[in-house]
């Protein structure tokens, strides 16, 4: 049986569709990670490894996690002999490249915003890991140039792989569903409805959606925003509380615990538009998911967004964040004109199916991964 290693969070749920797919496409999956989740939501050929020490923040001077980790690591693959060793995020997982010996290793990059905030021996770390690994992965063409030049590797050994969006998940076939949870969210017929389903975090723009929200209001009473209480503190979401309040959204803003990842289509068939409004993506798969289940996507004209969007034909791109009134005239656009979803949904449900297919995108993966095995025979 082929085996693969990865080293990641399976607390992602894109890190668990990676572990899922190749266990039931006949692989034996590892995962080695910080945080094990429940085996029930793995497939039986999945086998987690937890590291000993909880959320290492690595200080190095002080904290012995990081040593203590890699000689776990090291026993582990040593243990299990995988064919392949597949690490997802450099900076958290990838800097434990020093671990692994005379296997084919793989790096997956999941935005290069880390590359402003690393330093020192963490930097050092990261660079090993790039010019150790046999092929370097990113969602997004521009990020190889990027790689590159930060970290001195050769743009051959990086390539570009979108991770696709599950078609049988992500799709518009949820009509009992929607009108129930409408009515469960107290969401009328001709109310305009914006999805966020990012991280309530001050990195992923929702302090902005709120102000563009508020604007809104002004003009479309009924407007609604959804959002996911997750990933943020209890101290944060106060304040997000208190910003809500101050701005009077009280009734426009549905805050929604955090949801299984199979329930997310459901709340993009009630939405009418999907915003993100990062600085910076290296090109997330929920753009894809909205599009397959009818959204409007209007996002920042960054590198994870302007390769999918086609601005005024698929989507709307906005060049700053802060420019809420650019923002808001783009929504009031499409409040006013309904058919530009249907028309936009044509087009994204033709891309997605032709350039963003889940199980076509990791097949692109398996190959990879044999030709690999096949070099180091």
């Amino acid at each position: 049986m082929k085996t693969v290693c990865y080293l990641g969070d399976p607390i992602s749920h894109y890190m668990r569709n990676w572990l899922n797919h190749f266990a039931e496409h006949g692989w034996k999956v590892d995962i080695i990670t910080r945080n094990p989740v429940d085996k029930k939501l793995l497939h039986l050929n999945v086998t987690q490894h937890e590291l000993p020490i909880h959320r290492a923040k690595y200080g190095f001077l002080v904290n012995f996690g990081f040593p203590i980790h890699l000689i776990k690591i090291n026993r582990i693959i040593h243990k299990i002999k995988p064919d392949i060793v597949h690490a997802h995020e450099p900076a958290g997982y990838g800097i434990y490249a020093p671990a692994i010996k005379e296997t084919p290793f793989i790096l997956n990059e999941w935005g290069p915003s880390h590359i402003k905030n690393s330093k020192g021996l963490h930097r050092l770390l990261e660079k090993h890991a790039y010019k150790k690994a046999d092929l370097v992965l990113t969602e997004v063409e521009d990020t190889k140039y990027i790689l590159a030049k930060e970290y001195n590797i050769k743009k051959e050994k990086i390539k570009t792989l979108l991770w696709g969006v599950d078609l049988s998940i992500f799709n518009r076939n949820y009509l009992d569903e929607t009108v129930e949870l409408k009515k469960r969210l107290n969401i009328k017929s001709g109310d305009f409805v914006i999805v966020y389903t990012r991280a309530v975090d001050p990195f992923y723009g929702i302090e902005q959606v709120l102000n563009v929200l508020k604007e809104l209001s002004n003009d479309f009473s009924s407007v609604k925003l959804i959002f996911f209480k997750y990933g943020c503190s209890d101290s944060y979401y106060r304040k997000l509380s208190e910003l809500i309040e101050q701005l009077d959204l009280t009734r426009n803003v549905i805050v929604e615990n955090h949801v299984d990842s199979k329930q997310i289509p459901i709340y993009y068939n009630v939405a009418d538009l999907s915003i993100n409004l990062l600085e910076e993506d290296n090109g997330s798969p929920v753009i894809a998911e909205a599009m397959a289940c009818g959204c409007i996507v209007l996002g920042t004209n960054c590198r994870g967004y302007k390769n999918r969007i086609i601005d005024g034909k698929n989507g709307f791109l906005v060049e700053d964040r802060n420019d809420i009134k650019r923002t808001v005239e783009i929504i009031k656009s499409c409040i006013l004109n309904p058919t530009i979803k249907e028309n936009f949904y044509k087009f994204n449900k033709q891309y997605v199916e032709s350039n963003e297919n889940w199980n076509r995108q990791m097949g692109k993966m398996e190959q990879m991964y044999l030709k690999l095995m096949e070099c180091y025979k």
